[in-house]
């Protein structure tokens, strides 16, 4: 191909439309995906069995869920290291709130009374980062620690059993669609597409971008901060409660001491999704992408006879290649607008 051939071929709108998907966090998620796929499924067929596709699908539920609270807060400039102890705060004191007032009811009172308090506990980490300026990493250090010792202290410190769960929690553990796809698939999905209708099309989606990317700007066009972060912190309290309630149902048990310390591996799955450690970038859709991926490391790895240990491995491995990706991103941008 001659220069000139070159040239033009370049100047094609699908040689740029190429370029500009390439350019995509999610264009190369997708590609490790498959390539991964291809390779654990050559190995092993039983991969491409619809029940393991539709339990990878069930395994990414969580880290969907609760990626789309721990997302925003990114995307707003920090991390978030109470997502856990709020998802587990507020789905074992949904279930002992519930087994008190209406043990026969449905679930979907479980999911409401969890929202309450997740909002409730996202509503505490606003006023610490807001009004009293704590740092978004320190703030919410503090305050899962706090939310654990509150929950062991006076709501509870022993699990409640699966003969114990209510029964509609235990009917929602049972609840498939589409031959074998449980419904809390459905529930994951419908949170992420509310997410991105909040982030793509309202002024609080925005206004989200706009803090973590340029928090001076934001403030001068108009947006108020301190409203703003109360809306990501009750809205992420939401999403941590939901993901806890579906935890906890298809376990069929609520263990206090479940979910806490894997805060780390929902951020990891985060970052994989393209989500900037520095605020103001990043996309629903990346995040469903870096937590499916993140399973097919950690869980389906071992249908081609991988240890979890080495699993683990080739997981921050990969984390630790998508942060220096994005720090060199980052320094590479403010080189070129330098």
């Amino acid at each position: 191909m001659n220069t000139i051939t070159k040239s033009k071929f370049t100047e094609t709108k699908f040689y740029q439309t190429l370029t500009s998907l390439m350019a995509k966090n999610e264009t190369m998620l997708v590609i490790s995906i498959v390539v991964m796929s291809i390779v654990i499924g050559t190995i092993n067929n039983k991969f491409f069995a619809v029940e393991t596709i539709y339990e990878t699908l069930l395994a990414t539920v969580i880290w969907g869920i609760v990626g789309m609270g721990v997302a925003l807060v990114m995307i707003n400039g920090g991390v978030d290291l109470s997502c856990m102890p709020i998802a587990m705060f507020s789905a074992y004191s949904a279930t002992k709130i519930m087994l008190w007032i209406a043990p026969n009811a449905p679930i979907i009172v479980l999911f409401l009374i969890g929202m309450v308090i997740g909002a409730g506990l996202g509503l505490v980490n606003a006023l610490f980062i807001s009004i009293f300026k704590i740092p978004i990493f320190i703030a919410t250090l503090a305050l899962g620690v706090i939310y654990k010792a509150v929950m062991l202290e006076f709501i509870g410190n022993i699990y409640i059993t699966p003969a114990e769960m209510p029964q509609s929690a235990l009917d929602f553990s049972r609840t498939y669609v589409f031959g074998g796809l449980h419904v809390s698939v459905l529930i994951m999905l419908g949170v992420i597409l509310l997410t991105f209708f909040i982030l793509r099309f309202t002024v609080i989606g925005r206004g989200v971008y706009a803090l973590g990317g340029a928090p001076e700007s934001a403030e001068r066009i108009g947006y108020n901060m301190n409203r703003l972060k109360f809306s990501i912190y009750i809205y992420a309290g939401i999403m941590y409660a939901i993901g806890g309630v579906v935890y906890v149902s298809n376990s069929r048990l609520a263990d206090p001491y479940d979910m806490i310390g894997t805060e780390l591996t929902v951020i990891a799955a985060v970052v994989l999704g393209g989500v900037s450690l520095m605020g103001g970038k990043g996309s629903v859709w990346g995040v469903l992408l870096g937590a499916l991926l993140s399973v097919i490391i950690k869980n389906n790895l071992i249908l081609i006879g991988v240890t979890s240990d080495w699993a683990n491995f080739v997981f921050g491995l990969i984390f630790v290649l998508a942060v220096a990706l994005q720090a060199y991103n980052t320094a590479r941008s403010k080189k070129q607008s330098a």
